[in-house]
């Protein structure tokens, strides 16, 4: 890669970073029914001429004494009310541990002012979630991710959730800049500039997912940003930093790869101004194109579901960054 190219690609970012800063009116609330649904494990016994043993794990004398003088309808309704009492328990201790997940998350700012022992106390939780769903498997849940998430969590900056900053890590991958007051990585040093900006706040992250029974689709990632200079003559504007990108199922249980497409401004209070208007619409950065430029196949990047519920969702990418979101219904 060339330095004209290196220069091109990184003003492109700074230039899409600093309109982004810009932007738009708050994401309205969409309504989406649940997905999926929790089905009480129905029971099945193995069926003999008259008096049976239901086929209980690690049975203990007792068990078997007792069920050898139990008929075989009985011993059906008995193993259904052990399997729902055992599916209500399972199912109570999951929804606590989301519970808890989700208060640590409220208490440090989707991660933004976590403590040291905080962030270890969630990654704790999380860890406990994604051993669930290790055991389910996330695959068979594939449609349960359609809808709309918000960003309640995440072990990096919340801009960070969009998979465009992840390509953007991939593309520059062993390029180092020298400058000793930022990081070595040039990746890095770019995130810490744009992170640090004093004037602009970042608001609301959400993602769309819609795929089909396969595993394909696509997701559309929101992140607001609100830029605030000269609040005495022009008030703060606010849009969304919105990447597309277009899913494929990966190989592994729970990998999906994205290829990311184009990134603009949508929903930007900038398109009130009638001299930036028509700008700000126009306004699509290739990403596809220019992460393509700099190293090929670097617009493609995996995003792993490591949990899936009804309700949340827990994400990781290469970096093996944590994204914990909760279902907008």
């Amino acid at each position: 890669m060339t330095s004209d190219t290196l220069l091109l690609f990184t003003v492109g970012f700074l230039a899409n970073h600093a309109v982004a800063a810009a932007g738009g009116a708050c994401l309205s609330a969409l309504q989406l029914p649940a997905m999926g649904s929790s089905a009480v494990p129905s029971s099945r016994t193995l069926s003999a001429p008259r008096f049976t043993i239901v086929n209980n794990l690690n049975p203990s004398p007792n068990f078997l004494r007792k069920m050898m003088m139990v008929p075989p309808r009985k011993q059906r309704q008995l193993r259904a009310r052990s399997d729902v009492k055992e599916s209500t328990v399972d199912s109570i201790a999951v929804s606590k541990k989301e519970a808890e997940l989700l208060k640590f998350c409220a208490f440090t700012g989707r991660g933004t002012v976590a403590t040291v022992d905080e962030r270890a106390k969630i990654d704790l939780v999380v860890e406990a979630l994604e051993g669930l769903d290790e055991q389910n498997g996330v695959n068979e849940k594939n449609l349960m991710m359609n809808g709309n998430w918000k960003l309640v969590y995440t072990s990096e900056d919340v801009t960070r959730s969009s998979p465009f900053f992840w390509a953007f890590r991939k593309a520059t991958k062993g390029i180092s800049q020298p400058l000793p007051v930022l990081p070595s990585q040039f990746a890095e040093a770019v995130f810490a500039i744009t992170d640090g900006i004093p004037f602009a706040k970042k608001g609301q992250a959400t993602q769309r997912i819609e795929l089909d029974s396969f595993g394909d689709g696509f997701l559309i990632s929101m992140v607001e940003v609100e830029l605030s200079v000269f609040d005495a003559i022009l008030p703060p504007q606010t849009g969304f930093i919105t990447t597309t990108s277009k899913i494929e199922a990966g190989a592994a249980q729970g990998s999906s790869l994205l290829t990311v497409q184009t990134t603009q401004i949508k929903e930007s209070s900038w398109e009130n101004i009638p001299i930036l208007a028509s700008s700000v619409k126009r306004s699509v950065f290739p990403s596809n194109e220019a992460f393509e430029r700099v190293a090929e196949g670097s617009s493609k990047v995996e995003m792993r579901t490591t949990y899936l519920s009804d309700e949340l969702r827990i994400a990781r990418n290469e970096a093996g960054s944590a994204f914990v979101f909760q279902r907008v219904f």
